[in-house]
């Protein structure tokens, strides 16, 4: 995250706990975070990849709840379709900024066709109801599921899957498949992604796993805060933070005609964790990264005291970069009234 991207959010937390009324809170936070996921995506040189990373991220965490999800009242399957409708509708959304001149695009690059997308959205929708419906047995899916995501991580985190993945890819755009590189494949927040629908698809095999709406459950599975550097959340925890974050209560202070529904403790541990993992990361981090150790420093080094040092400071460069994403990820959550767990307590 930037640091402008980083301000978006804290605003768009900041307004949504405390001008929001609960009502709108659970659908504000989920097209936000699918709106997020587009726009932190990085760029990729394969054409058209950082539209489909984060797409297909959501076509499989919608995959994820159809195979776990518990039997649904006529009123919940109504609530299922209309947020079908928001996230497709987001999407496409997304597609059509490729054709608003002269500024696009939320996402890195230029969206691909809209017939190109069309035809993502209602093949990934149809295989989703025709594996669902047509395999009964929803524990044989669950396992399907788990061997899909563990072979997706798989080919991102080994270098000659991801070189031969990525000529595949470039011969499929007409680019030239011998510029493959390994780190033509940065889909984000994967890993994050891959352990929180892992854990819940063991939960459902174990009958641990409560019963979520489609709303809950991609909020839960691509949370804007949460999705770059974690923490990991278990489901159980998240959606009911959630739940009580969108439950209508009493308002505990007015100003004028404006209800404030945060506590001003809320506010203050927010933005204090944001501010701090903002001092770890930009000015901590980024101070010790010019200073780690890397081929350059050690060719210039003559006394292995100094070898010591660029080799802790690349080791607290490492820590208070992810320690400071960590701590921005906490203070967004608190501010919309979320505890995520501490990563870093000890």
């Amino acid at each position: 995250m930037t640091i402008a991207q980083i301000l978006v959010f804290s605003i768009f937390a900041l307004l949504l706990g405390t001008l929001t009324p609960p009502r709108w809170r659970g659908w504000l936070l989920l097209g936000g975070s699918v709106l997020a996921i587009y726009w932190l995506q990085a760029s990729t040189p394969i054409r058209n990849l950082d539209f489909w990373f984060p797409t297909t991220s959501i076509a499989l965490t919608v995959f994820v709840w159809a195979v776990t999800r518990k039997g649904e009242s006529e009123h919940k399957d109504r609530s299922t379709l209309i947020t079908g409708f928001v996230i497709i509708g987001l999407i496409l959304v997304l597609g059509l900024t490729r054709y608003i001149e002269p500024t696009c695009c939320l996402t890195p690059t230029r969206p691909p066709a809209i017939t190109s997308l069309l035809i993502y959205v209602g093949v990934a929708a149809a295989a989703i109801l025709v594996f669902v419906r047509l395999i009964p047995d929803r524990r044989i899916l669950s396992y399907a599921a788990i061997i899909l995501i563990i072979a997706i991580f798989v080919v991102l985190k080994s270098n000659n899957l991801t070189l031969t993945t990525s000529a595949w890819l470039r011969l499929r755009t007409g680019q030239p498949a011998d510029l493959a590189l390994i780190n033509d494949l940065p889909w984000l927040g994967f890993s994050y992604l891959a352990f929180r629908l892992l854990h819940v698809l063991r939960d459902y095999q174990s009958g641990k796993l409560p019963a979520y709406s489609l709303s809950e459950f991609v909020t839960y599975a691509i949370f804007f805060p949460t999705i770059i550097a974690g923490p990991i959340d278990r489901s159980q925890r998240f959606v009911g933070d959630l739940r009580k974050t969108t439950a209508e209560i009493e308002p505990v202070s007015r100003l004028g005609k404006i209800k404030m529904y945060a506590q001003s403790d809320q506010l203050l541990d927010g933005s204090w964790r944001i501010t701090w993992g903002l001092f770890k990361k930009f000015v901590l981090a980024d101070g010790l990264a010019l200073m780690a150790i890397n081929s350059r420093n050690v060719g210039q080094v003559e006394h292995s005291l100094w070898l010591w040092v660029l080799l802790y400071a690349y080791a607290l460069r490492l820590y208070f970069d992810f320690s400071g994403y960590t701590d921005i990820a906490l203070g967004l959550g608190r501010l919309m009234g979320f505890r995520l767990p501490e990563n870093f307590k000890r």
